[in-house]
């Protein structure tokens, strides 16, 4: 879809009173558009639009407060952002403007070809704006090659206080913080798959009492260990009791 009206996504659609979800991947829009598109663009879509797929959509010329006239918007996919894959940081202000009716986000496939710089690395202050939102439960970056750095620094989850579900596969971080999800009481899901972990102990949370993890996925993950030391996956949650450790150990398979 090449769409060349930098004033609105099409008046028509005011006319679907019941449209709940409409899908716009792969939308290009005109670069006679630049630097044009402003918050009303989306606005005849705005009232009950639930959910918005605008994968590898053109968004170089959105302005970032596109998103504040969703009043119902509970899933928005913007995943393949050529805008941001470069430098994913810069999505800051984005995240700052999002709706707060927003439940799912898909922001996968973040990456580049090119190097990316530290200073482009998703970090506490670009992804602030996400933990704004109230009602935010599934967030999926997938895929983000290099999105946070050789790194997974604690901060950048602290205070996800309502999110369940968090997917942040293959994004080819080596590290992890201690105890990088105390502050995410709500976890439930966590998905580290395909990352190079190596044999260092992962240490997700301080507590059982601060973390309701049930689900923790590691396929692909790389984790190994000495072959004259075991690996104790125990350590990923510390404060377990002796009969939950010894189950653990009893079930090295990773």
């Amino acid at each position: 879809i090449v769409h060349k009206d930098c004033s609105s996504i099409g008046k028509q659609f005011s006319q679907l009173e019941h449209l709940q979800f409409l899908n716009l991947a792969d939308l290009t829009i005109d670069e006679s558009c630049a630097n044009t598109i402003r918050q009303d663009f989306f606005l005849p879509i705005a009232q009950n639009l639930q959910s918005l797929n605008l994968t590898m959509a053109d968004m170089i010329w959105m302005h970032p407060t596109v998103y504040n006239v969703f009043q119902n918007l509970k899933e928005l996919d913007i995943s393949l952002a050529e805008k941001f894959s470069v430098c994913p940081s810069l999505a800051v202000d984005l995240f700052m403007n999002m709706p707060e009716s927003l439940e799912t986000l898909h922001m996968g496939r973040w990456r580049s070809d090119a190097e990316i710089l530290p200073s482009c690395y998703m970090n506490e202050t670009a992804i602030a704006g996400l933990k704004n939102l109230p009602n935010l439960t599934k967030l999926n970056m997938r895929y983000g090659d290099m999105l946070f750095g050789p790194k997974l620094n604690a901060s950048i989850f602290s205070g996800f206080r309502a999110l369940r579900f968090l997917d942040i596969g293959w994004c080819r971080f080596s590290d992890i913080e201690d105890f990088a999800f105390d502050n995410c009481p709500s976890l439930e899901t966590l998905s580290l798959d395909g990352n190079p972990l190596g044999p260092r102990p992962i240490r997700l949370c301080s507590n059982s009492t601060v973390c309701s993890l049930h689900a923790l996925k590691l396929s692909r993950a790389t984790i190994f260990a000495d072959f004259d030391e075991k690996y104790a996956p125990n350590k990923m949650l510390r404060g377990r009791s002796e009969e939950h450790t010894s189950e653990l150990q009893s079930r090295e398979t990773i």
